[in-house]
This record gives C-alpha cells, structure tokens and sequence, in this order.
C-alpha cells in the first residue's frame, strides 16, 4: 500500500467505527462506539475529581474547626477573666465575712457557676 496506489485502503482498524458506523438493519448511520468510550472516560475523570474534592473539603472541614477551637478557647478565657476581675471589684474593700453575708460569691466561685464552660 504506498501513497500513490489508488486501491489503497483506507482503513484505520478499529477505528474505522469510532464516530459513525452504519446500522446493518436500516443502512443507516448511528453512533460508533466512540462517543460511548469517550463518555466513559469523562465519567471516571469527574469520579476522580470528585474523590479529590472531597479530601480537600475535608481538609477545609478540619481547618475551620482548629481555628473555630482556638477562637472559642480565646474568648472564654477573656470572658472568664473579666467574670473574675468584675467579681473582684464587687468585693474590693470587703471582708470575706461581709461579701459572704451578702452572697456574694468569691471571684473563684463565681467564675465557676457563671463562666463559661
């Protein structure tokens, strides 16, 4: 078969039904065989991408709940901080017998009932 021979034929193998092949029933051209290889490849390539996506949103996930902790941490431990200093203002100049006529509870205390958790 060289290029300049006018039987050559033409065919490409396998894939000679790639895009269209012609139905032996009707004669009539249908879809090869490479929409359906190609649709097959898209599938996997979305099933992997997906996959990677979700250890990325996991890695997200994992990342904002760290930095929600250390937020969370933070702010009860300022809000605790002035429970305390506010508790020991209200009993500044007081003696504990005094403070502890009048219900009020020390700044340890009180932390401990009403701080936060």
């Amino acid at each position: 078969m060289g290029t300049g021979d006018s039987t050559a034929n033409n065919s490409w193998g396998m894939f000679d039904n790639f895009w269209t092949q012609q139905n032996p029933t009707t004669q009539q051209p249908t879809q090869g065989w490479g929409m359906n290889a190609l649709s097959t490849a898209s599938g996997l390539w979305d099933s992997w991408n997906a996959f990677q996506q979700v250890g990325i949103a996991r890695d997200s996930l994992n990342e904002n709940k760290r930095q929600f902790n250390m937020n969370w941490d933070a702010q009860k431990n300022l809000t605790n901080a002035d429970l305390y200093n506010q508790q020991l203002r209200l009993r500044a100049g007081m003696s504990d017998q005094t403070a502890n006529s009048m219900g009020i509870l020390s700044p340890e205390d009180y932390v401990a009932k009403n701080g936060v958790k």
